[in-house]
């Protein structure tokens, strides 16, 4: 259910620019959400995001997992937290929901009283829980007198591959971009990579593998002129194509190093 909403936003979001977004971070955030909302409110937001009865222990589970699998390779941090305003004392049974089942804990912050040191605590939380990448993720005035609860939820992931590069020389090339524009960027290149990849109709793609094999990259490269249709059919099913296209065996990967930085408004989608 997430992965389709996921789908669905990407969808959404202009294609002028990188796009980097978390299914998982935005529906865990609703996932929360709609144990304090009213009955409508809940039964939309599990429609919108496809959450099963049991929701939140089957999130309990998977929060475990991710815990107890860390190691010097490979780091997955996922932290929640409510702020309400200092004096508002939130549903306890909620607050109990999500301390149990999302290790979310309750930090009041006097948003009337003084805003803009609400934000900067807020930020400075976010700050320390992503190792610095998201440094201002609540902009100036994005609390005020009104605001009457923030819940911020973050995930945290570093990884080393299971088969760094570095082995063979970057590659100096062009990088053509969606409008056709060629840019010369280095390639990182690996040509001993025997994991799963293969191609089928419009595209071409690669499973890469980080370090302990528990996590992957999936890289998918549309063919020429094909981008928007492979976006417009991209879902489970269509993964589950290429997933059957993959076999095994030695291939080379030109993979480019990117660093991007992405934010946008979920409540126009989520209006909808």
């Amino acid at each position: 259910g997430w992965n389709d909403a996921g789908f669905d936003l990407l969808r959404r979001l202009p294609v002028d620019d990188n796009v980097v977004f978390s299914p998982v971070s935005i529906g865990h955030a609703l996932l929360m959400v709609a144990a304090a909302g009213d009955e409508p409110t809940r039964t939309a937001v599990e429609n919108a995001f496809g959450l099963p009865a049991g929701a939140h222990d089957a999130w309990n589970s998977i929060d475990q997992a991710i815990a107890a699998d860390q190691s010097d390779q490979v780091s997955v941090a996922i932290a929640d937290r409510i702020w309400p305003r200092t004096g508002l004392q939130p549903d306890q049974d909620w607050v109990d929901l999500l301390a149990t089942h999302h290790g979310a804990d309750v930090v009041p912050l006097d948003f009337a009283g003084d805003a803009d040191a609400s934000r900067s605590t807020i930020n400075n939380w976010v700050s320390d829980r992503t190792e610095g990448l998201i440094a201002d993720l609540l902009p100036d005035g994005f609390i005020d007198s009104s605001t009457v609860l923030v819940l911020t939820d973050t995930v945290y992931f570093a990884a080393d591959w299971q088969m760094p590069f570095g082995k063979y020389d970057a590659v100096d090339d062009e990088f053509t971009t969606i409008d056709g524009t060629a840019v010369d960027v280095s390639f990182m290149r690996q040509l001993e990579l025997g994991d799963r990849r293969g191609e089928g109709d419009g595209f071409v793609g690669a499973e890469i593998p980080y370090a302990g094999g528990d996590y992957s990259m999936l890289v998918l490269v549309p063919d020429e002129g094909r981008f928007d249709e492979f976006v417009d059919g991209l879902d489970q099913d269509l993964l589950d194509e290429i997933d059957a296209t993959f076999t095994t065996g030695p291939y080379e990967l030109l993979l480019p190093k990117w660093d991007d930085k992405y934010s946008f408004d979920l409540l126009a989608w989520l209006s909808e």
